[in-house]
Formats: C-alpha cells, sequence, structure tokens
C-alpha cells in the first residue's frame, strides 16, 4: 500500500524496509549516531573501516508506528478543520470522510467516533447504521465518552444492532461515569420506569443528580 501523498507515511514505510547491515566482528574506536541515517549508528572500526549499522527491527518497527500515528492523528484534525469550514459543501465532507476513515483505521478513536456520526447521518458517505454502531463501538472500547453514549443508544433503540437494553444500560453508565450528561438523564429514566432494567427509583435519583452536576458551570476557583 502506497501513501504517496503523507510524506510521514512513506518514511514510516521506509523505516520498516531499511536495509540492515551485516558486519564481522572487530574491535571498536569510534560510536557516533546520526539522525541523517534514519537514525543508524556510524561505528568506526580500529582497522579504519566505517560502516553504517542499521538500528533493530524492534526499534524500526518502534519508530514506524510512532510516525504513522502521528500522521493519523494529523489526518482526523485536517478532517474536523474541513467538517468545520464546509458545513454545506459536500466536497469538503468527501474529503473529510477520506481522512477520517486513513485515521480510523489506523486506530485513531476520536476518528472513528465522527467517522461513526457522519456515517449514521449519511453525511459525505452513504447512511448505514450497522457500521455506524460498529464504529462507536470501537470508540467507545477505547475510551470516547460521547462514543461511549451513542453506541448505548444505537443498543437501546436497536439501530444498526439488535436491541439490548441490558446492555445499553452498561454502557450508557460508563459515559455517565465519565461525566456525559444525557447519558445519566437517559440511564436516570430507565431506572425509574424500569425500562429494560430493574426498576429502581432511589438509583434513577443519583443519576437525575449526576445529570444535573454535569451541565452545571463549574465555579472558577478563588
Amino acid at each position: 500500500m502506497a501513501f504517496a501523498c503523507c510524506p510521514l507515511r512513506a518514511a514510516a514505510f521506509a523505516a520498516k524496509g531499511s536495509p540492515f547491515v551485516f558486519r564481522r566482528v572487530c574491535n571498536v574506536a569510534h560510536v557516533a549516531t546520526s539522525p541523517a541515517n534514519n537514525g543508524g549508528t556510524l561505528v568506526e572500526y580500529a582497522c579504519d573501516r566505517k560502516v553504517w549499522m542499521s538500528p533493530s527491527l524492534e526499534e524500526l518497527s518502534h519508530s514506524a508506528e510512532e510516525v504513522l500515528t502521528a500522521a493519523a492523528v494529523s489526518d482526523f484534525r485536517r478532517a474536523m478543520a474541513l467538517l468545520q469550514a464546509s458545513q454545506s459543501s459536500k466536497a469538503g465532507c468527501y474529503d473529510a470522510v477520506a481522512l477520517l476513515e486513513s485515521a480510523a483505521h489506523t486506530g485513531v478513536a476520536d476518528a472513528a467516533h465522527m467517522l461513526g456520526l457522519l456515517v449514521y447521518n449519511g453525511r459525505g458517505v452513504a447512511r448505514d447504521k450497522a457500521r455506524a454502531a460498529e464504529l462507536f463501538e470501537f470508540a467507545a472500547g477505547h475510551g470516547v465518552p460521547q462514543a461511549t453514549l451513542n453506541f448505548g443508544l444505537m443498543l437501546y433503540r436497536g439501530h444498526g444492532v439488535k436491541s439490548d437494553k441490558a446492555k445499553a444500560a452498561e454502557f450508557l453508565e460508563s459515559a455517565a461515569s465519565k461525566g456525559v450528561a444525557n447519558a445519566a438523564l437517559i440511564l436516570g429514566r430507565m431506572l425509574d420506569r424500569g425500562d429494560g432494567v430493574p426498576q429502581d427509583k432511589a438509583r434513577a435519583l443519583q443519576f437525575f443528580e449526576a445529570a444535573k452536576l454535569a451541565v452545571q458551570p463549574r465555579q472558577k476557583e478563588p
């Protein structure tokens, strides 16, 4: 897979494919590192022979992973800027979707969540509730609070997934614990009515209070 349009990705794959230099045992007189040789190490042997030693496979893989992650985060930020700047532009949405697809594929959870929202609403991409649910579930599993709420709602409503209110309550509670007011409010209503979960009015009240606290502006410290 080529990424000619992205120097960061090209650098990452170049690092992964860097040749290794096999060298004979010799007394080392001097060792120096240089960033100009993909992080290689210049070894000056006592016999006056200089050889570039490539980094280890583990070092290269780690470095490539960091570069790919940085590129994916960059794609996510560019996508968000495009979406903000092109509220009514279809072309901008299409470009943003492509960037989010790339970032989500690399594992950027926030990109997966945003892509899920676009897929759910059919903005810049065909509407697909099942795929949106998968993206929300992935992002929720990687700690994105709003994705946790959204996947909980998908489970509650049976959108894109089989309806499972008990499981939905688990995701809503997780989102509520991270300060998502709507999650606390919806879970409070479920508990108050016994909707898919055992009725528990006392616990429902706790979640209603948590929802209130989550939306109240924080007081500035003196």
